[in-house]
């Protein structure tokens, strides 16, 4: 075990743990910055489905079906809740490189590279599913 901590020691240069301390400092500030703007986003899908709850029976949003107010709150909730997991995992990832650089410990750069990779293939899955159902989208307006 101590031979193979040496190895990556010695493999890791003064260069790459420097651009490996810089890369955590970014992500850190993208993923506090996320967590800022999904707190953001929650907020305004409520502020927004109460003033839409209460302009109800005014004539100008007369056709918007009962019930809309509360549609948008669950949307942005629950879209705040999907990209908060990519968040979530890039924040994981910034904290646990930190302490890899520091200590030069294996384990967690190991798991550190982990948690940036379950990030991107949640990511991919995500667009993945959106560009289906774009297609899907385009060929039922298409066969109208």
């Amino acid at each position: 075990m101590e031979q193979s901590e040496e190895v990556f020691v010695t493999a890791m240069d003064d260069g790459m743990q420097k651009d490996l301390a810089e890369m955590v400092k970014w992500t850190m500030l993208l993923s506090i910055f996320g967590f800022v703007f999904l707190g953001l986003m929650v907020l305004l899908g409520i502020g927004t489905g109460i003033v839409i709850s209460n302009l109800a029976g005014n004539e100008l949003i007369d056709n918007l079906p009962p019930g809309t107010g509360t549609g948008v709150i669950i949307f942005f909730t629950v879209l705040a809740g999907v990209l908060f997991y990519p968040n979530f995992t890039l924040y994981r990832y910034s904290v646990t490189m930190k302490k890899s650089l520091y200590s030069n410990d294996r384990a967690l750069y190991s798991r550190a590279l982990k948690q940036l990779k379950n990030m991107f293939k949640y990511t991919g899955i995500m667009i993945i599913a959106i560009t289906v159902l774009l297609i899907l989208d385009i060929a039922i307006s298409v066969l109208r």
